[in-house]
C-alpha cells in the first residue's frame, strides 16, 4: 500500500525538489520502510491584504513503518519560516490528527492539512511584491514545467442530484495512460461535506468524473491515470468498485 502511495504523491508533487524517496530498505518480515520527503507550500486565504500574501515552506519528511496505515508514519517538520515553538506546535496538532486516519492511507489528507493550516502556526508575515508584466515566452520554445497546482471547475448541471466534477491540471508532466471506473457508494452521511471531499480529491490528483444520485443509489464515475485511480480507490474503504 505505501508503494502505491508513493507513486500517487510522486505524480503530484513533480516539480524539482518537491518530492523525495531517500531512504528505503527490507524491514523484519520482508515489509518495506520508507523515507520520503515532501516541500509544502501553506499559503492565507486572507483576501483583504492587496499584494500581501501570508506563506510558509516547510520540508514534511515521513518515515513509513511496517505497520502502516494501523500506525501514524514519524513525521518531522522543518521550516525556516517557523520557530522552534512554532513547530513543536504545529507537529503536535498534526500528530493528533493524523490519528484520527489510523487504518486508512493518510499521507495525502496531512499534506493537505499542512497545506491549510500550517501557515497559521507563523508569527510572521511576508509580503510578496506583485510582478510586473512579461512578455510570453514562445510556448513552442518553451521546456516543459511540471506544477502539481490543479485548477478545479464544479458545477451543477440539468438533474439537481447530479454534480459535475472536473479537474485539470495545468502543464502536465507526461501524457500517462488513463482508466475509468464507476464506484458505488455503500451510504453518505452528509452529502454537502461528501461532495466537498471528492472535490478536494479531484483537484489533487487530477481526476474527471460525476457523482450521481439516483434514489439509493451513489455512483461516482472517474477518469483518471491508473496510480491516482488507484490511490482514490485506497482512500475509499466504504466504496464498490465497477470496471
Amino acid at each position: 500500500m505505501a508503494e502505491d502511495e508513493i507513486e500517487v504523491l510522486q505524480a503530484i508533487f513533480c516539480g524539482p525538489a518537491e518530492f523525495e524517496v531517500f531512504h528505503a530498505k527490507q524491514d523484519i518480515g520482508s515489509s518495506s520502510l520508507y523515507t520520503m520527503k515532501i516541500k509544502i507550500k501553506s499559503e492565507s486565504s486572507d483576501t483583504q491584504l492587496k499584494n500581501t500574501q501570508t506563506e510558509i515552506v516547510l520540508d514534511a519528511i515521513f518515515t513509513m513503518k511496517p505497520t502502516y496505515p494501523n500506525s501514524i508514519p514519524d513525521i518531522n517538520l522543518k521550516s525556516a519560516n517557523l520557530n522552534q515553538e512554532e513547530i513543536e506546535k504545529l507537529t503536535f496538532d498534526l500528530v493528533q490528527f493524523a490519528n484520527t486516519l489510523v487504518g486508512e492511507v493518510m499521507v495525502m489528507e496531512i499534506v493537505q492539512w499542512l497545506q491549510q493550516n500550517a501557515v497559521r502556526y507563523s508569527s510572521r508575515v511576508f509580503k510578496t511584491e506583485e510582478k510586473p508584466y512579461e512578455e510570453p515566452e514562445d510556448q513552442d520554445n518553451k521546456p516543459q514545467k511540471c506544477t502539481a497546482k490543479l485548477e478545479t471547475l464544479v458545477e451543477n448541471v440539468t438533474s439537481p442530484d447530479t454534480q459535475h466534477l472536473s479537474a485539470r491540471a495545468k502543464d502536465n508532466c507526461e501524457d500517462i495512460g488513463k482508466e475509468i471506473i464507476v464506484l458505488q457508494l455503500d451510504h453518505m452521511r452528509s452529502k454537502a461535506k461528501y461532495v466537498k471531499t471528492i472535490c478536494k480529491w479531484t483537484e489533487q490528483l487530477g481526476l474527471v468524473g460525476r457523482l450521481i444520485f439516483q434514489g439509493k443509489n451513489i455512483l461516482i464515475i472517474l477518469e483518471g491515470t491508473s496510480a491516482n485511480i488507484r490511490f482514490f480507490k485506497f482512500s475509499s474503504p466504504r466504496i464498490k468498485v465497477r470496471y
